[in-house]
């Protein structure tokens, strides 16, 4: 019996042990992709991993932050807020623009 209890001790040590160890193995891959987001309360734009804390918003309260998608090398502006961002693809369209509606996005040459 204390054999079976020293294993499963043991045992127990190596897993917790991996999770410090390799602590983003198990992430996928696009968890650690470069995202813009957006509060359509105020406007703010802003390229992060993960969605960024509430904060505080300049129009009272916290931020609402909304994913326009990944972060790449086309700049895309919309025509009804002004807004430009570096992005893979064209951004989400759903995402509400600022200026009421969602945004309506124009790639730039």
């Amino acid at each position: 019996m204390k054999i079976k209890t020293t294993f499963l001790f043991v045992l127990i040590i190596i897993i917790v042990c991996s999770f410090f160890i390799f602590p983003n193995s198990s992430l996928p891959a696009d968890e650690m992709v470069l995202k813009n987001y957006y509060c359509p309360k105020c406007g703010l734009h802003i390229e992060a991993v993960n969605q960024p804390s509430m904060g505080s918003c300049k129009e009272g309260g916290g931020h609402h932050w909304r994913c326009l998608g990944q972060v790449g090398d086309k700049n895309y502006q919309c025509s009804k807020c002004g807004l430009v961002i570096k992005s893979k693809d064209t951004p989400y369209g759903g995402v509400p623009c600022k200026n009421g509606g969602g945004h309506n996005w124009k790639r730039l040459s």
